[in-house]
Order: C-alpha cells, then structure tokens, then sequence
C-alpha cells in the first residue's frame, strides 16, 4: 500500500495552532483564552481604578487637603471613570461572553476567531494609549468659554480630554456651524462657528455622511483629523467642553471650545514618517 505524505502549507494566514507555552496567549484565536486574557486585563485596570478612586476618596476626607492638586484630582477622576467603564465593566463581560457562551451554545468557537483576537488587543492598545497620557503633556487650556456667574477664566480647569472623542465622529467643534450654543463661546455669531466647521474641513480627511449641517446646504460635518493636514497648515482642531471648577468637588462651572496643542501633531506626522520611510 502506498503512502502519501502530506506536508502543511505554512503562510503567514494559518491558524495559530500552539496550545501552550508563553507565545500561545500572544497568538491564540480560542474563544477560551481570549476569554481569560480579558478578564485578567480587565481586572488589573479594575486594580488601576480602584487606586484612582483610593485617591479620590483620600482627597476628600478632611476640608482643604492637600494630597491632590486641583489638576490631579480632576484629571484622576476622569481617568477613574473611563478606566471603571470601558477598561473594567465592558471588557470584564467580554470575558465572560467569550468563554461561556460557545460552551453554552456547543459550538466550537465564535464566528470569527481572528477578530475576536483583534479586538482583544485592540481593547490592551487602547488602554495603554489612554494611561499614556500621564506622560504625553498637560491638557490645553480653554480660550473661549462661558461661565456660570460668579466664575470666571481664574476658576475654571484645563480641558480634561474626554470631549474630544466627539471631534472624530464628526460632532462637537466639527459640527459648530449647527449649533448656536456653540457660537456663543466662539464670538457670538453663527458666521465664527461656520468658520470653525470649515477650519476643521481643512483639517479632516473626509465629511459624514450621517450627521449634516442645515445652515452649510445640508454638507457631512467633518470627519478623520488628518495629521498630515494640521502639520501643513498649523492648525489644529476644536474642542468642545464642559468646564470643572478648578478646585476639587465643586462640580462644572462653564462650557467652552479649547484648541488642542500643535506639538502632539508634529511629533505624529514625524513618527509616521519613520514608519513609512
């Protein structure tokens, strides 16, 4: 009887196959590990958060203590609040869904093991870029603001950065020229929000095609910052913001516009250089 020898095809596609080992878990699309690497990640920002909020709580234990600036303590307390939602409570039932529902079901694994990875790592990256940015500089100031009475400029904190995850979907100072409230911090007609929207079309690589502007003829507000663009031209985008009082505890005291820095662009456009060179 003849025998034929099979010889695998290797390619740069193929299922990782390696079961144990310390590259398995870099490598693996089982439904099973995937499920533990997120709850092991999952649970360490729970540890991070749980030492914002200590920090916090010991902040707020005794009038007029010292322990944490103004800045640190609001910066402190955004960051505990991204890191309990979308780095603990979402990812920890990613992982319980992960590991339990393809056993449930008796199915072999998810629909699509490779994206199911991807979205793993996608979730470490995020979160490393977040905490990144302790390291990266301070928040910008906010030029054009409005305050509630008796606050003013002096009051008020640096932008704390959560708002301006709008600016990329296409909302906040992007879509300015729809929004009066908006022109009120801008100068206070709808001519300076309409010039803000078409300096962020300069910046942007593209328009929405979900969220329109009535007052531009019905034109996609701006979408995708283009580093590259704000380099060339020097501009850079507007966000919009609520502003907390500058003093732990006292809540918000304004809403305004602040202009991200040009220097974190710059250093970007020069990195994607050296990775494209």
């Amino acid at each position: 009887m003849a025998t034929v020898t099979v010889t695998p095809q290797r390619g740069i596609l193929r299922r990782p196959m390696a079961t144990t080992g310390f590259w398995s878990w870099f490598t693996t699309v089982d439904h099973k590990k995937i499920g533990i690497l997120y709850g092991i990640s999952s649970f360490l920002f729970f540890v991070i958060g749980g030492c914002e909020a200590l920090l916090i709580r010991s902040q707020l234990a005794k009038p007029s203590n010292t322990l944490l600036n103004a800045d640190q303590y609001n910066q402190i307390f955004t960051m505990h609040g991204l890191t309990m939602i979308f780095l603990f409570v979402m990812p920890m039932s990613a992982a319980f869904f992960n590991y339990l529902i393809p056993l449930m079901i008796g199915a072999r694994d998810v629909a699509f093991p490779r994206l199911n990875a991807f979205s793993f790592w996608v979730f470490i990256l995020g979160g490393l870029f977040l905490y990144s940015s302790w390291f990266l500089g301070e928040a910008p100031e906010i030029d054009n603001a409005l305050y509630r009475p008796g606050f003013g400029p002096g009051s008020g904190a640096r932008d704390i950065g959560d708002s301006a995850v709008l600016e990329l979907v296409g909302l906040g100072g992007a879509a300015a020229a729809g929004s009066p409230a908006v022109a009120a911090f801008l100068g206070g007609t709808m001519a300076d929000a309409a010039e803000v929207t078409e300096n962020m079309t300069d910046i942007c690589h593209g328009t929405s095609s979900r969220f329109k502007l009535p007052t531009l003829d019905m034109r996609g507000t701006p979408v995708g910052v283009d580093v590259r663009l704000v380099t060339k031209l020097g501009s850079t985008p507007k966000v919009n913001t609520g502003i907390l009082h500058v003093s732990d505890g006292a809540g918000q005291v304004g809403a305004g516009v602040a202009t991200a820095p040009l220097d974190c662009f710059t250093d970007a456009a020069l990195d994607l250089a050296r990775r494209l060179t």
